[in-house]
């Protein structure tokens, strides 16, 4: 895993005896589950500063949404999976909400955003249906309450498939990996057994001067057993 990065893991194989973080800063043992959530840093993946299990997720054939806002102080992860009526709501209460200056942890205005995903004896794909970027945080249809034409994102950025909301589609130029598995409504991170692919998005955008964004993605696994992991 690299070096110098933030990663946000959605991983189905558990691990036993890996560390996690706990209030006071230091690490204790950790045994991880087979549907969980973590935050990483320095690519350390036996090192987790925060956890969170979303069983959901791990449902083969379902499309599951994860939002990522960062505000300059607090990085909050929201996951949803989608339900059978085609609804998706980012929920008021994020799964994982934890303090980190990114701007002092990267020290430089130029990064990359992408996706890695690998599977070690797992038959399945790990589908990424679109992402986009924001300046200030996603919101969505809460029950009763206000319609999602009355939104204002400041959208940086958006790309995927447009039936799940995103404006334009995915061009396989604008993307370091296997441009092969880039079509225009989805990229195949993960394919079959002893599959291990990168992704990372090189067209350049502006955000803000201390790093604060909102991220979201729609993904969707597929085959006979989930995955490995994907970041």
């Amino acid at each position: 895993m690299h070096h110098d990065s933030v990663v946000i893991e959605f991983d189905f194989d558990p691990q036993n005896n890996y560390f996690l973080m706990d209030e006071e800063g230091l690490y204790e043992t950790y045994n991880e589950s087979s549907y969980h959530v973590g935050v990483i840093l320095g690519g350390n993946e036996e090192q987790h500063i925060a956890a969170a299990d979303y069983h959901q997720m791990r449902n083969l054939g379902v499309r599951t949404d994860a939002w990522v806002d960062y505000n300059g102080q607090t990085l909050s992860v929201y996951v949803c999976t989608i339900n059978q009526y085609g609804h998706i709501y980012k929920y008021e209460e994020p799964v994982i909400s934890v303090d980190i200056d990114l701007e002092e942890y990267f020290g430089t205005s130029s990064l990359y955003f992408g996706f890695i995903s690998r599977d070690a004896d797992k038959d399945s794909d790990v589908i990424i249906t679109g992402f986009e970027i924001a300046q200030t945080p996603f919101t969505t249809l809460q029950p009763d309450e206000y319609p999602e034409d009355e939104q204002d994102r400041y959208q940086v950025m958006s790309v995927g498939d447009s039936n799940y909301g995103y404006q334009i589609p995915f061009v396989a130029e604008d993307w370091i990996g296997s441009s092969g598995r880039i079509s225009p409504d989805q990229i195949l991170i993960a394919g079959g057994n002893l599959d291990a692919q990168e992704f990372f998005y090189t067209q350049p955008r502006i955000v803000s001067d201390d790093y604060s964004f909102s991220g979201r993605f729609t993904a969707s696994i597929s085959g006979s057993d989930p995955c490995h992991y994907m970041n």
